[in-house]
């Protein structure tokens, strides 16, 4: 996953960033939490998607939530499997 992001950090495409975002989150339920990675797609994907459709308050709204949640899980549980 690492030379995919560092590929991804070149972009400002908010949907590239938002699918990247995606994966890191199907990546999380599947155990492999990357919380930091997930924090950055976010913040990038908010920053260069302003407005554009398929990326409104709502649906960001429920990603954040979905990374917050991920956020505290981790914090809970250290021995959890982190990248």
């Amino acid at each position: 996953m690492s030379n995919v992001f560092i590929s991804y950090r070149r972009t400002d495409n908010a949907y590239a960033w938002h699918d990247l975002l995606g994966t890191l989150l199907l990546r999380a339920q599947s155990g492999t939490v990357d919380v930091a990675s997930m924090k950055h797609a976010l913040e990038r994907m908010k920053a260069t998607g302003a407005g554009l459709p398929g990326l409104g308050d709502a649906h960001i709204n429920d990603i954040e939530g979905m990374v917050e949640d991920f956020s505290h899980a981790a914090a809970a549980r250290p021995d959890a499997r982190t990248t």
